[in-house]
């Protein structure tokens, strides 16, 4: 199970993770030339991999709003009362 608050946060650990497994399983268009950007193309696989990871086996996401200092201030009184 994995519990976070941003997706991309999810995304780019995943990526980072698994970047071994993503540099096998994750095929770009070939790039030619001597212009090839190889730290490029490892950061695409990694995104793209933890993308396809999220899309499959993370299916669900739950948007959740902002935290503000109003929602704050309605949950105190809660927050308070657990605390105890």
């Amino acid at each position: 199970m994995v519990m976070a608050l941003e997706e991309q946060a999810v995304i780019a650990g995943l990526g980072l993770s698994f970047s071994r497994m993503a540099e096998e399983f994750v095929q770009l268009p070939q790039s030619t030339g001597p212009s090839r950007d190889l730290l490029a193309e490892a950061y695409a696989k990694r995104q793209a991999f933890g993308k396809q990871y999220v899309e499959k086996l993370l299916n669900i996401v739950v948007q959740v709003r902002r935290w503000t200092r109003l929602s704050s201030a309605a949950c105190s009184p809660v927050l308070a009362e657990h605390r105890n």
